[in-house]
């Protein structure tokens, strides 16, 4: 077979590939994508133009099979050039455009790629790794509460995920996509990457996260759709009332959305959060339809179109779905059903969580923490979760994470929130009377957190020696 042939061959086998191919014909003179700092607006007529220009810079490169680690900023380009890597066979390994030089040396050791594309170009590299025929991408998790992760996907789950997530969302091309979240990030792909590749669904790119001008760009360019995060929710409704118009949907994912947050959100803009589930493995798992529970804070929603859930016997959550991948990662459990996802496609594959969780008499899904996260301290086994919540409900306290040193055998907790430090360590020293001098409480003005979200643990442990920062033991 010819290298031509075989590059059609698998073009016509990657779903990703072929909704691209199907969004073109059916709307190409649409709009794709507008920069919302330059006002810059792209179709996806001129979108595929600059792939194919992208697919000239790459064509030198033997790339099927082979990683490509992908640090681009947000934007046209980002896509353009995620098309061309896909039709030329690359595993795409995305990560932040700023990503710090310990990331690209992880990606580097764990994954072997071949190329890095950056804004400075194509760099060749020392990895000689080739991956199994039809995986896509690379998800590397972020490692903020332990080893990073890489997780391999094909096109097939990446479009399941996007099409479970359009489903149940209810959104579509004739939406404008609001888009804040880095692209590399697995919210991001599900959410913004894969419904404008594989389903036509455009995008404004935000220019910056502060309030004032998120409310302009959204009034601006019309947007409809703001898939974000609670630290940005959080600043939107700081300041008071605040005009969101003409955005329909909100959605909150990647951090633990507080009942007192939605409630606040919806007083200052009239907009109810959706609160959505997922994890790297998964994808979309489970979402708050109508919005309410997260203002009950009573759960985190219902299973998802075309998401099964089971309660495991330990209590973890099993998910089942053709999004799942088929893959596994390092430290979970996966494993394929048999069962047909619908003909003519993969067969299911399910992933057991550490999340533990119960159910609602109508299917909410209620998270109790990880069973990875019960720890055993001066003789008193304590799940972290719980620690977390006890202190989240004290007076003054918005949010808290703890963590276990087995050096010493400490628990650290940090929390953020008006709260006196001796008032809370009064509360847990209630709570848990047994824990004596071994937990160490420190209040922050704002927790630290990920590019994705997500409090940062490492970053909490690395800074925990600072003596200024007003730690107290119980």
């Amino acid at each position: 077979m010819s290298t031509q042939q075989e590059k059609k061959t698998r073009e016509a086998s990657d779903p990703l590939l072929c909704g691209w191919e199907a969004v073109l014909r059916r709307q190409g003179e649409r709009l794709a994508v507008i920069d919302a700092a330059t006002g810059a607006a792209v179709s996806f007529i001129e979108l595929e133009a600059r792939a194919r220009d992208w697919e000239t810079r790459l064509a030198p490169h033997q790339l099927n099979r082979r990683g490509v680690v992908f640090r681009l900023p947000n934007g046209a380009d980002w896509l353009a050039a995620f098309i061309a890597l896909r039709r030329a066979g690359a595993v795409v390994i995305p990560l932040d455009a700023g990503a710090p030089a310990q990331e690209l040396a992880t990606a580097q050791r764990l994954l072997a790629p071949a190329l890095q594309v950056t804004e400075g170009g194509l760099e060749t590299l020392s990895g000689s790794r080739h991956w199994k025929a039809g995986t896509a991408l690379v998800k590397l998790t972020s490692g903020s509460t332990g080893a990073p992760k890489p997780i391999p996907f094909t096109g097939g789950e990446l479009c399941a995920d996007a099409a479970n997530i359009l489903s149940t969302m209810g959104f579509g091309p004739d939406d404008l996509n609001f888009a804040l979240l880095p692209f590399a990030h697995s919210y991001a792909l599900g959410n913004l990457v894969a419904p404008l590749l594989a389903f036509g669904v455009p995008l404004v790119v935000g220019s910056a996260a502060f309030p004032h001008v998120i409310a302009e760009e959204v009034a601006r360019y019309r947007a409809t759709v703001l898939p974000t995060v609670p630290a940005v929710l959080e600043g939107l409704c700081r300041g008071g009332e605040i005009s969101l118009k003409p955005l329909r949907l909100v959605i909150s994912a990647a951090a633990p959305l507080s009942p007192d947050l939605a409630r606040r959100f919806y007083e200052a803009t009239g907009l109810l959060v959706h609160n959505f589930y997922g994890s790297s493995e998964t994808g979309g798992i489970a979402y708050d339809r109508d919005g309410h529970a997260g203002l009950k804070g009573d759960c985190v929603g219902t299973a998802m179109d075309g998401v099964r859930l089971t309660r495991m016997p330990d209590g973890r959550l099993r998910v089942c779905s053709a999004a799942v991948s088929s893959y596994g990662s390092v430290g979970g459990e996966m494993s394929l059903t048999g069962e047909a996802a619908s003909a003519g496609k993969k067969s299911l594959a399910a992933f057991t969580l550490a999340d533990r969780v119960s159910f609602t008499e109508t299917g909410g899904v209620v998270i109790h923490g990880r069973a990875d996260r019960i720890v055993k301290c001066a003789g008193v086994r304590l799940d972290l979760a719980r620690l977390e919540q006890v202190t989240a409900a004290l007076d003054g306290v918005r949010q808290a994470v703890a963590f276990y040193e087995p050096e010493g055998e400490r628990l650290l907790l940090a929390y953020e929130g008006d709260a006196q430090v001796a008032a809370v360590l009064a509360g847990l020293r209630a709570a848990f009377p047994r824990l004596g001098r071994r937990l160490q409480v420190r209040r922050l003005e704002v927790l630290p957190r990920t590019a994705r979200g997500k409090i940062d643990q490492r970053a909490l442990r690395r800074g925990w020696g600072d003596k200024s920062s007003g730690a107290k033991g119980a």
